[in-house]
């Protein structure tokens, strides 16, 4: 939607839309005083609030990248994020520490309120006391190491030197003695001295002092950029220069307050304190250039001490924390007072120039100058043709030549004209945007409106002619049109253009790109490919795109300005659907507010020389070719503490973790202090972790449900600007394990389960044996009773038919062909009676002992039919014979009888055959015969009706655990094979011995 002209003018006189001055920052007036220009770096600061230590004393930097606060309390490392109190052999020997430093081979020094001094050491604290080898009574204000290794002390009693013990510095070697307030070792390794009596210095491989300066008082030593020295004084306002050729000569720079803490950056600036901090250029040493108080952000109103790390960051200690002033990547333009709520219009300009709403900008250096001083209209659009003609719009419509700007007339009857976009096509045309009031054409003073396209009532927000001649139009509410000659092409979310409203559009040969409210996307001639970043990033509010020289396309977005490298570009394009990386600049680099959805469209501009001008609601910005700064240190990666719960485990190689430990947490970081916040990291548990772990703010990583076991802990971590180091930081350790998951515990317990296993099948199988015995004795007892029944009942009634029959034949005639007849059928009956004794017999003498004997009892049996039917019969046994349990030898010649006897009698078989194996598994046992075979109705139903053989066959199978298989055909004859389990078959245990098979 747009906003009405008049809307704008009542939002300014009620003071809803505020005026930026020309430098981009408000004015503080102080007292009935101006307030000088704030520090225009990027500042944060920590105060206890935000964990700083109380009572800061001091600040270094050591070559392993580590910040070093000391205070009052205690000393601290310090990561960007956190405040670490030193502990364990790095502790110093007191909590209440006066200064620090940092000497020429790396080593921290800590002096001591109380007395005595403390060296780091290979990661210990080596404590000198007060007293020890002749060390002076406090106070240490400065420690110095000289080329030559000689360790220097300036105290309060005087400059001391280490050879073998302490020793002060005598008169002869050319210093007065006194008290020792600083030293420095500058780059030349000249030693260098300030005391109550002026400034001394030792040159390299001297062995006496030169004054040179006779300047009483105490003060600070600083080396400048250039290698000058400088100092400042107890009773001085300002700080002095002192040449290092000895001659004296004084170079002052002035300051209205006493100095008692400054240093050069690397640009050869001076930070001072004195009211806040203040930075001074040194050709405008007379006049602070800028400054920052408490009332501005300042953790405390007392500067003490600076610092200024290898990423160039500079460090302000007050009495209320700390402060980090960073220099910011990119500053928005000093430029004329703006009364829109929005960014200014911009136009790329010839070489290295950009117009901007009604200046002209040389370079992003240059100072503006205006191009129309007297145009008062409202702009809000610049538009550069590719003849370079610049045309203008917003409350009116105009162009620039070299005798200024130029008032075009506008179409007839248009209530509240609005120029929202111009561009021109390939014959000379401008299609200009009139907002609400529709979509014209411009030429040569003659409005017209193009054919096909009703925009009345639908604005227009972007226009763009590509290289092929046609025009793209990007309309409010997400639609998209082409316009190739007199044919209109319609896109919108329907064929995947779903980015809210178009607000710039950029043609390439290969293809459109479209920047909206809700994203970006790539248009190939056949599908709107989306632009995804990591993260999930969807670059929304883009109303800039722009490509640079070398492909890589910018951004200019609602959260700040973003650049995607060529090469993800392009697998963008591809449609691959993975999310690109990209690079970032946002308040944390010095870009203040965003993009504005309507002013100005494009937000993004391209000067000749490939130079990109941004702008949104905090400013213009300018990107020169490679102008562009990037952190390149490589972060040192470090693991600051390995812990369970409250109890902690040293951070060495091998630790042993006590058993019973199943979580833990691994503290880590990396060193590098511009953006904190924007460094990511990689972790990864070996053994646990199959793959990396991301974190970006979080520096701790959490385990759980850990077992006993080796492990090694890895963590890699890269800067603000994704400089990476690979190699990172590693630790190993083991968790010893409990008693109980100790290997020789789990094969105890293996072994116990086993043995229970064993017992539970030893019980089991007695427990069986023990039912066979009972269903044994059971079927025996049962036997019996039917024998005792035969014998006393159907045997002697039998018996007394057969006396009765024998005495009646004896009656009849000897020649009576009856009688004959009778006696032939007493003798068969006596031969029953015979047959029926022995059955009688069988079942009350019980089973074959052991069973040992079963074939000899089945070759009887076979041999007996063949006598009689005349068939031949034969028994194979194979294996070594194993006896059988009794109630196996029972039922196990039981079902052979029956398949005999079937065979022999029903078969109608020539040869029958036993075969008995005594396997390993299994006991065999089949009866085979070249018969006409069972009918299939018996087989299929599995016996004959009313004849019981075959079923009693399966059942004395099945109580033995074993199975009865029928194969039979008129063609080949019958097998009946039955097949029992070793266990249920085998009166004793089968060793491999016993077989041969």
């Amino acid at each position: 939607m747009l906003i009405p002209r008049k809307l704008i003018y009542l939002m300014l006189f009620l003071g809803f839309v505020p005026a930026t001055t020309a430098s981009g920052s408000t004015s503080v007036a102080r007292g009935h005083e101006t307030a000088r220009p704030l520090i225009d770096w990027l500042h944060t600061s920590w105060t206890a609030r935000e964990g700083a230590p109380p009572n800061i004393t001091g600040i270094v930097q050591t070559p392993d990248g580590w910040i070093w606060v000391s205070s009052a309390s205690s000393l601290y490392k310090f990561d960007g994020v956190r405040f670490l109190r030193v502990s364990g052999s790095e502790a110093p020997l007191s909590s209440y520490i006066s200064t620090i430093g940092v000497l020429r081979d790396g080593r921290l020094w800590v002096g001591y309120a109380q007395g005595g001094i403390s060296l780091l050491e290979g990661g210990k604290m080596r404590h000198l006391n007060s007293g020890q080898d002749n060390l002076p009574l406090p106070p240490t204000y400065d420690v110095a190491l000289d080329a030559s290794g000689l360790l220097w002390l300036g105290t309060q009693a005087g400059l001391y030197y280490f050879d073998t013990q302490w020793r002060p510095v005598a008169a002869a070697m050319g210093f007065p003695g006194g008290r020792v307030h600083s030293m420095l070792l500058d780059r030349s390794d000249v030693l260098w001295v300030r005391c109550e009596a002026g400034l001394f210095a030792l040159p390299r491989g001297s062995r006496k002092f030169l004054q040179k300066s006779a300047r009483t008082g105490l003060g600070k030593l600083v080396q400048h950029p250039d290698g000058s020295i400088w100092t400042n004084s107890d009773d001085l306002t300002g700080v002095v220069s002192v040449t290092i050729d000895g001659s004296g000569r004084l170079q002052k720079l002035n300051s209205v307050a006493l100095i008692t803490a400054f240093l050069f950056d690397h640009e050869g600036n001076l930070w001072t304190n004195a009211e806040g901090v203040k930075r001074f250029k040194v050709a405008e040493v007379d006049t602070a250039v800028q400054q920052t108080e408490l009332e501005q952000g300042l953790s405390g109103s007392r500067v003490s001490a600076l610092l200024q790390d290898r990423e160039k960051n500079l460090w302000v200690v007050t009495e209320g924390g700390l402060d980090r002033f960073t220099e910011p990547r990119l500053r928005p333009l000093a430029l004329p007072e703006y009364s829109v709520f929005g960014g200014r219009p911009i136009a790329g300009g010839p070489n290295g120039s950009a117009f901007v709403n009604g200046s002209l900008v040389a370079s992003a250096a240059a100072k503006p100058q205006p191009i129309a001083p007297d145009y008062k209209k409202l702009t809000v659009n610049l538009y550069r043709a590719p003849d370079g003609t610049l045309w203008g719009g917003g409350d009116g419509f105009w162009t620039l030549d070299s005798t200024g700007i130029h008032e075009l007339a506008l179409p007839d009857g248009i209530p509240k004209p609005f120029v929202n976009a111009i561009a021109q096509d390939r014959a000379g045309d401008l299609w200009i945007s009139l907002g609400r009031n529709g979509l014209y054409k411009w030429r040569a003073g003659h409005w017209s409106t193009p054919h096909g396209i009703d925009s009345k009532g639908r604005s227009v927000l972007s226009i763009k002619a590509d290289a092929l001649g046609r025009i793209w139009l990007g309309l409010i509410g997400g639609r998209v049109a082409v316009v190739d000659k007199d044919e209109v092409k319609w896109f919108d979310h329907q064929n995947g253009l779903n980015i809210g409203t178009v607000a710039q559009i950029v043609p390439t040969d290969s293809g459109v790109w479209f920047g909206g409210e809700n994203g970006i996307r790539y248009f190939d001639g056949r599908r709107f490919v989306p632009l995804i970043g990591k993260g999930g990033e969807l670059f929304t509010g883009s109303t800039g795109l722009a490509f640079g020289r070398d492909g890589t396309l910018w951004i200019n977005g609602s959260a700040g300005i973003s650049s995607v490298a060529s090469t993800e570009v392009t697998r963008a394009m591809a449609g691959s659907g993975n999310a690109v990386s990209f690079r970032r600049l946002d308040y944390r680099d010095g870009v203040r507010g965003g993009t504005h959805p309507q002013i100005p469209i494009p937000s993004v501009a391209t000067s000749d020389d490939g130079t990109l001008w941004f702008s949104n609601t905090g400013g213009v910005y300018a990107i020169g070719p490679g102008t562009l700064s990037f952190n390149t240190v490589i972060p040192p990666v470090l693991i600051t503490r390995l812990r369970s719960g409250a109890k902690e485990f040293p951070l060495v190689d091998g630790s042993l973790i006590s058993a019973g430990t199943d979580t833990l947490q691994l503290d880590f970081t990396a060193l590098s202090y511009q953006a904190p916040e924007r460094m990511e990291f990689r972790y990864r548990l070996e053994g646990v972790d199959r793959e990396w772990r991301d974190s970006t703010g979080n520096r701790t990583a959490n385990y759980t449900n850990l077992g006993p076991g080796h492990y090694t802990f890895r963590v890699v971590a890269s800067n603000n600007d994704g400089v990476w180091n690979n190699q990172g930081a590693t630790i190993s350790f083991t968790i010893e394990p409990l008693p109980t998951q100790t290997w020789w515990f789990k094969l105890l317990c293996a072994l116990a389960i086993l043995a229970i296993l064993a017992a539970l099948y030893s019980w089991r199988t007695r427990r069986i044996s023990r039912r066979y015995i009972e269903l044994l004795q059971e079927r025996i007892a049962e036997r019996e009773r039917i024998a005792r029944a035969l014998h006393d009942t159907l045997m002697q009634t039998m018996q007394a038919m057969l006396m009765r029959f024998g005495t009646a034949t004896k009656r009849l005639p000897s020649e009576d062909s009856t009688r004959a007849t009778m006696e032939e059928l007493l003798d068969e009956a006596s031969d029953a009676m015979t047959m029926a004794r022995d059955e009688v017999h069988d079942l009350r003498a019980g089973p074959i002992q052991d069973g040992v004997n079963i074939e000899h009892a089945l070759a009887q049996f076979g041999y007996s039919f063949q006598e009689q039917l005349k068939i031949q019969f034969k028994i194979k046994v194979v294996g070594n014979v194993r006896p059988l349990t009794a109630f196996a030898w029972q039922e196990i010649s039981a079902v052979a009888r029956e398949a005999m006897f079937n065979a022999f009698i029903h078969a109608h078989a020539k040869n029958i055959e036993v075969n008995i194996v005594y396997g390993l598994r299994r006991f065999k046992l089949s009866v085979c015969d070249d018969g006409t075979g069972i009918d299939e109705t018996v087989l299929r139903e599995g016996s004959r009706r009313g004849h019981w053989g075959l079923p009693g066959m399966r059942e004395r199978a099945i109580v033995l655990g074993g199975c009865v298989t029928l194969l039979s055909s008129r063609e080949r004859g019958t097998q009946v094979q039955l097949s029992v389990p070793h266990h249920s078959a085998y009166a004793k245990r089968e060793t491999w011995s016993h077989y041969k098979t």
